[in-house]
């Protein structure tokens, strides 16, 4: 095997190395789960409560920020 060869058979392989794929985007679902999960440990240690689920933590979490939207929508009337 000549030089130019030998060359030709290492360059895509070192290619790959120098140049990695980036890691896929997480899905919706994947994302919902970490924002879940997120909430139950920021339940638990706001109530003491370890028995909060993740229902409980979606529950609460649509809660508040339908209370953050009704909030928002009172100061844009209290505005005009």
């Amino acid at each position: 095997m000549g030089l130019l060869e030998h060359a030709n058979t290492q360059a895509p392989a070192r290619a790959v190395e120098a140049f990695p794929l980036p890691a896929p985007a997480p899905t919706i679902p994947q994302m919902l789960n970490a924002v879940s999960t997120r909430l139950v440990q920021i339940l638990r240690q706001v109530t003491g409560e370890t028995a909060v689920s993740h229902r409980m933590a979606v529950q609460e979490g649509t809660l508040s920020l339908a209370a953050a939207q009704d909030q928002v929508t009172s100061n844009a009337v209290f505005i005009k």
